[in-house]
């Protein structure tokens, strides 16, 4: 009965998957899909980034994942579509087969975007979207185009931000 054992083995893979995708740590606050922008927002305050620059990269956060839906959003709690991080100090559990940042939980993501953002030397806070949005380019953190990364981003801060 071989069979039984395959069978046990694969139900240990799709726990051990369970858990490597559980979006909150033992103890943790259980986040639900519609609380997930304020509590990034207070997560990044919690970091030390002012009110206006916790908005912006919450509503950054929103629009990269397709307002926290996305694939590598919900199997690596990757916030930021980080990628290997090896070169710098990071927050990362591993990496998956596509070379994208795993996190343990939403919480490590964030802290993994500030030790980013500290390590690219951006300043403490911007302007305006426009600016920081114009300085990430800049850095080649994203590929698309400028005007439509913007646009997404704005978008995003109006419908978390905007009364």
């Amino acid at each position: 009965m071989p069979w039984r054992g395959l069978i046990l083995l694969a139900l240990l893979a799709l726990l051990f998957t369970k858990l490597l995708k559980a979006r909150n740590r033992p103890g943790e606050k259980i986040i639900t899909d519609k609380d997930l922008p304020l509590y990034v927002y207070d997560l990044l305050r919690s970091e030390g980034f002012n009110n206006f620059m916790a908005q912006v990269i919450t509503a950054q956060a929103g629009f990269e994942t397709g307002n926290f839906t996305s694939p590598l959003f919900k199997l690596n709690n990757n916030l930021f579509g980080m990628t290997d991080a090896t070169g710098r100090n990071n927050k990362q559990f591993g990496v998956d087969i596509w070379k994208f940042g795993v996190y343990r939980s939403v919480d490590d993501s964030v802290t993994d975007y500030r030790l980013y953002y500290m390590s690219q030397n951006y300043p403490a806070a911007f302007a305006s979207i426009d600016s920081y949005i114009e300085e990430l380019k800049n850095h080649n953190y994203f590929k698309s185009d400028l005007n439509q990364y913007l646009n997404g981003v704005k978008q995003y801060y109006n419908k978390y931000f905007v009364k």
